[in-house]
């Protein structure tokens, strides 16, 4: 599954959904398509092809996903030329702190508990971390 939202001009910052809960997944890019060009993955081989081929600003990752874990994939993203330096927020609806801080460690940017935030804050959340 790859979308984007194409209704945006070229200073509008790109964001990548890595989330496989495509009810979810729809959620975020709804709340973000007005501020961001928003492109969904539902796979961590899916979103780690589209963060090499579209060098987002930004990307949320789930941390469960089907294919390879999200902690896999946050690892990849890091050891990559073309995708170290991009922000990663993991997107978990486990509030252990050790998984957070080992995906914090990892290279993590922020996390978000799922169950917590609202679209609204997500979107401000992305905003912040994103500059705009």
């Amino acid at each position: 599954m790859l979308k984007s939202s194409n209704n945006y001009n070229h200073m509008t910052k790109k964001i990548l959904v890595i989330e496989d809960d495509a009810s979810l997944a729809k959620k975020i890019e709804f709340a973000l398509k007005k501020d961001f060009a928003v492109t969904l993955a539902d796979s961590g081989d899916k979103g780690l092809q589209i963060a090499k081929q579209l060098a987002p600003d930004l990307i949320l990752l789930d941390v469960m996903l089907p294919d390879i874990d999200g902690e896999h994939v946050l690892k990849e993203l890091k050891s990559g030329q073309l995708t170290k330096d991009i922000p990663v927020v993991i997107l978990t609806n486990v509030g252990d702190l050790g998984t957070i801080s080992r995906f914090l460690s990892s290279g993590g940017k922020d996390y978000m508990i799922k169950s917590d935030w609202s679209m609204e804050e997500v979107n401000k959340k992305v905003k912040e971390l994103t500059e705009i």
